[in-house]
């Protein structure tokens, strides 16, 4: 499991199959960093995430692999509502 972080949604989105997003850490830990979804629960983490941008709540994340490489994406372990 990775660290958790309390996160808003700056962007989401799909590309060739993959599911991406902008996460600002509200504490101020980073901000604008790129995180991938894992591939058996892309879904589930695209709706999550476009839950939160479009209602503006936060999302709490596991993350992986953070900070990420500087020409890599991190990785998220779990997304929850918060």
């Amino acid at each position: 499991m990775g660290t958790a972080y309390n996160c808003k949604v700056v962007v989401v989105g799909t590309w060739s199959g993959a599911v991406s997003m902008v996460l600002s850490d509200t504490e101020g830990t980073f901000s604008n960093e790129w995180f991938d979804a894992p591939e058996p629960l892309r879904k589930e983490f695209l709706a999550t995430a476009l839950a939160a941008k479009s209602s503006g709540l936060d999302v709490m994340v596991s993350l992986v692999d953070h900070p990420p490489d500087e020409h890599q994406h991190g990785h998220i372990d779990e997304i929850y509502l918060s």
